[in-house]
């Protein structure tokens, strides 16, 4: 008995020290620690959806790193866990874990090869692995392609301001009495310098920005956290 106590710590203290995987989609670096345990979780949650559930969620992926705007993943993927009768909490994680990877993927110029092989590795299981490097096999090259070609220089936003106002006099009798917002943003600029952007908004302007700023909002929320 004592033997097979030896052996057993032996066992585990081979395993603690085994190394951390390496993934192509996260530029050959090794994961160890919380990150490796919460892709693992995350894998884990996405190799536990039925089939026809992961191939949607695969098609979610890639479509929204094609055209972000045009796809609300939260919301896709609160239905995709109601149409499937799963826990939504496994579908999120199935998502995030999926966008990682192929994010990944177009920043280091892996092969659907790589992706299947890491989503592998971290314990997503077989099915999902080649959903996935099937779905980069087909828009790997255009999803390339898109973020060569759509470089944008963004700013910081360091403060932001805005007053409502009413039209008392204009040009045209339609607008007159009409409430706009007039909206202030302060940019953080090179070398420390900052810039002033002003903006006039109607009211359904300003609701509709401010729905876009909320949907942004609850995205990066969503990306950042396991809820």
């Amino acid at each position: 008995l004592l033997r097979g106590c030896r052996a057993t710590r032996h066992r585990r203290g081979a395993a603690a020290m085994a190394e951390p995987p390496t993934l192509a989609t996260a530029g050959r670096a090794a994961i160890a620690g919380d990150a490796l345990a919460r892709l693992q979780a995350e894998a884990e949650a996405l190799g536990s959806l039925p089939a026809d559930t992961a191939a949607e969620l695969v098609g979610v992926a890639g479509r929204f790193l094609m055209v972000p705007a045009d796809v609300d993943v939260v919301e896709q993927a609160t239905t995709l866990a109601g149409k499937a009768g799963v826990a939504a909490r496994a579908v999120k994680g199935g998502l995030r874990l999926l966008l990682e990877v192929l994010n990944g993927a177009i920043k280091h110029g892996c092969t659907s090869e790589d992706v299947a092989a890491d989503l592998a590795v971290l314990g997503a299981g077989d099915v999902a692995a080649r959903l996935a490097a099937e779905e980069w096999e087909g828009r790997g090259q255009d999803l390339a392609h898109r973020t060569a070609t759509s470089a944008v220089t963004t700013s910081r936003l360091v403060d932001m301001s805005w007053s409502f106002g009413v039209s008392v006099a204009t040009d045209e009798v339609a607008p007159v009495g009409e409430t706009f917002l007039q909206l202030r943003l302060v940019l953080a600029t090179g070398g420390g310098g900052r810039d002033n952007v002003y903006m006039e908004l109607t009211l359904p302007q300003f609701y509709e920005l401010l729905a876009q700023l909320q949907r942004a909002k609850a995205i990066m929320d969503f990306l950042a956290s396991g809820a």
